[in-house]
């Protein structure tokens, strides 16, 4: 039985021009066993965001064990990088693997700046930020990772 247009929770009409996403994504960092007996925070970080244009955009970070605020350098490098990355492709998606390279680059490069940042503010070395950071990138024709 079809509703009238008053019944209807939203207008339909409204989203007629939006297509339905590429990707769905869901994620998750577990505080690892050692970490909770020794009362330590996790130090696992990741972040992904879809784009306008269709892409997933996405980074996990591993902080190092041995840095003082790994958990913060992986936070910052995951959102830095993504947010970076996915400024740069809706504004134009690449389509070769230079610019993918390129622009992967410049995203692990903007991290590396928020992660300097971050230790002159807090007064720090840079180590004690050391975190891994894996990047990427899916679109309807491509996929491009870059880790560190």
């Amino acid at each position: 039985m079809m509703q009238s247009p008053d019944t209807t929770p939203y207008p339909l009409t409204s989203y007629a021009d939006i297509p339905p996403p590429l990707w769905r994504a869901t994620s998750a960092s577990v505080c690892g066993s050692s970490h909770l007996r020794l009362g330590l925070p996790c130090q696992d970080a990741n972040y992904c965001l879809t784009t306008v244009n269709g892409a997933l955009v996405g980074a996990v970070a591993d902080g190092a064990g041995s840095a003082l605020f790994a958990e913060v350098g992986a936070g910052l490098a995951v959102h830095t990088a993504v947010e970076s990355l996915l400024s740069c492709i809706e504004q134009e998606m690449p389509q070769t693997e230079r610019e993918w390279k390129h622009l992967l680059s410049f995203a692990f490069q903007n991290a590396l700046e928020a992660l300097t940042l971050e230790a002159r503010q807090r007064e720090t070395e840079l180590r004690e930020l050391a975190t891994t950071l894996i990047l990427i990138a899916l679109t309807e024709k491509s996929v491009a990772v870059m880790q560190i």
